[in-house]
């Protein structure tokens, strides 16, 4: 097995190259007291989204430029951290299962061609994707919009994340989720689709603010290795573990 790396995975600057990249972080005492706690909150909750990933295990820490440019205005990053928050650890509540948040990560980011002119395929989803039973052939699948080649059950979520994209979203639609899912949880996930068509758009807006732009180079790349039986899964709940930060054992 091949060993993935961390910066194919998640890129990132280290804290010595956003000081001198063309957007440093605000200085803290720049920031009021609120800000302040929020700034130091979502640097926290930024390290354990970074040491959740197996592949950067002994790496320096580096922030990705998303919340690079978020930062600059701590509570707009908080509001959109906070649905991070809400949907990753959807399925430990009761809600959608990571292996449905998963699909329609994936099934958004290739719909998203019509507006960004080209699909998105975050590595670190494909890991994440492995991880939570979608095969690498689905996978692929999903990422060609051949949405034939999948089972009853993930067709029926691939077409309804087009629907709901395209906004198309019809009552016969949503129905059929709702007997699947139940009402609840059928709404909970028709909104985690548009959470992540605006959260995308967000990724790449930060990324061209500092010069850089998102391709589908490293997700493509991260797909074939588990096409070609060379890499290995993410934990299952890698993507919603880190979350939470771990409770302080009382003396």
């Amino acid at each position: 097995m091949s060993k993935l790396k961390g910066e194919d995975l998640i890129p990132g600057l280290t804290l010595a190259e956003i000081e001198k990249s063309r957007l440093p972080l605000p200085n803290r005492d720049e920031l009021d007291d609120e800000e302040r706690v929020i700034f130091d909150e979502l640097f926290a909750r930024s390290k354990r989204f970074f040491e959740s990933v197996p592949a950067n295990a002994g790496q320096e820490y580096r922030l990705t430029p998303y919340f690079q440019g978020l930062l600059q205005s701590p509570r707009v990053a908080k509001l959109w951290s906070s649905f991070g928050d809400y949907y990753q650890p959807a399925e430990q509540r009761g809600s959608f299962t990571h292996r449905d948040r998963e699909l329609a990560e994936l099934t958004v980011g290739m719909l998203l061609k019509g507006l960004m002119g080209t699909r998105y395929l975050a590595p670190i989803h494909v890991a994440d994707a492995v991880g939570v039973g979608l095969s690498a052939n689905d996978i692929k699948a999903i990422y060609e919009e051949r949405f034939e080649e999948l089972s009853p059950e993930d067709r029926q979520l691939a077409e309804y994340v087009r629907a709901t994209v395209q906004g198309k979203l019809s009552p016969e639609l949503f129905d059929a989720l709702a007997e699947r899912m139940g009402r609840k949880i059928a709404i909970e996930f028709t909104s985690y689709v548009c959470y992540r068509v605006g959260g995308m758009l967000g990724v790449r807006a930060m990324w061209r603010i500092q010069g850089r732009d998102t391709n589908t180079e490293r997700g493509e790349k991260i797909l074939q290795a588990y096409l070609d039986g060379t890499a290995e899964p993410h934990p299952h709940n890698r993507a919603s573990a880190w979350v939470d930060p771990p409770q302080q054992q009382s003396s």
